[in-house]
């Protein structure tokens, strides 16, 4: 066994046992360090990146200007269109059970408008960071800089 392996052969959250590269490469629940498969960090931890349709870590720790996020629907009222935006202060939205979702426009910045071929599907959400640079050099070579 190398340093990596653990002695644990099931995950810690579902019990179910752990592939070969689960025990060599295994992924730690960031709230207590237990071990888990591959499976449950994903659907603890990772969200699906609305234009790449990546998986990344959802850090959950978003300084004010460091959360972008697009919109691909105009089911939001105080006229917020579709586009990419980024979060100037926290909370920017309110999620309701019953009714709409709302976004307050004082604590977004619109950052650019959507260029449909981004998105390979309707989707709105957080966006990675690989695609937030993609957005920024090609928007730079375009017509100046964005302000990410």
């Amino acid at each position: 066994m190398n340093a990596k392996t653990i002695d644990t052969t099931s995950c810690t959250r579902c019990e179910e046992l752990l592939d070969e590269e689960e025990v060599e490469s295994p992924r730690r629940d960031k709230r207590d360090e237990d071990i888990i498969c591959d499976g449950c960090y994903t659907e603890l931890f990772e969200i699906v990146c609305p234009i790449c349709e990546d998986y990344f870590d959802d850090h959950e720790d978003f300084g004010e200007g460091k959360f972008h996020f697009i919109i691909t629907d105009y089911d939001y009222p105080h006229s917020i269109r579709p586009g990419v935006y980024k979060a100037i202060r926290f909370p920017f939205f309110s999620s309701c059970m019953v009714g709409s979702d709302d976004i307050y426009p004082k604590c977004v910045e619109f950052v650019a408008p959507i260029k449909y071929d981004w998105c390979k599907k309707s989707a709105n959400g957080q966006i990675c960071q690989e695609c937030i640079d993609e957005l920024n050099t090609a928007s730079m070579s375009a017509t100046g800089p964005i302000r990410l």
